[in-house]
């Protein structure tokens, strides 16, 4: 094996490793847990329940941190970012168009559990 590729033999290693160690998905946890906030649960209800409560969509599982932490690894202004310009599959704005900057960062945290519905 050559010194280069010991480097990608070894992340790819540790990547499937961690996978393997993550929480099984629950799609019932993502569909019962709601932010404390009346808007951000319609807003969430209305435009991110659909497909972040839903396994197979490939978007990242409500209430489920592990699925997260690659994306805000990233940072969140590019997470937000995402939302906004639209990524994969998922529309621009995310399908909520009543959700600006602050709004979709809050939605971001509470479905990632990275911070509460604020």
């Amino acid at each position: 094996m050559s010194v280069f590729m010991r480097p990608t033999v070894a992340l790819l290693s540790l990547t499937l490793f961690l996978t393997g160690c993550s929480d099984p998905p629950d799609p019932e946890r993502a569909r019962s847990v709601l932010p404390e906030s009346e808007r951000l649960q319609t807003l969430y209800q209305q435009s991110c329940q659909g497909c972040h409560a839903r396994p197979g969509t490939g978007a990242p599982l409500t209430a489920h941190p592990s699925q997260w932490a690659a994306r805000l690894n990233k940072g969140m202004d590019r997470l937000v970012e995402s939302v906004v310009r639209g990524y994969g599959a998922m529309p621009p704005g995310g399908q909520c168009l009543e959700c600006d900057r602050s709004d979709h960062r809050a939605l971001i945290r509470f479905m990632s559990g990275s911070g509460g519905d604020a």
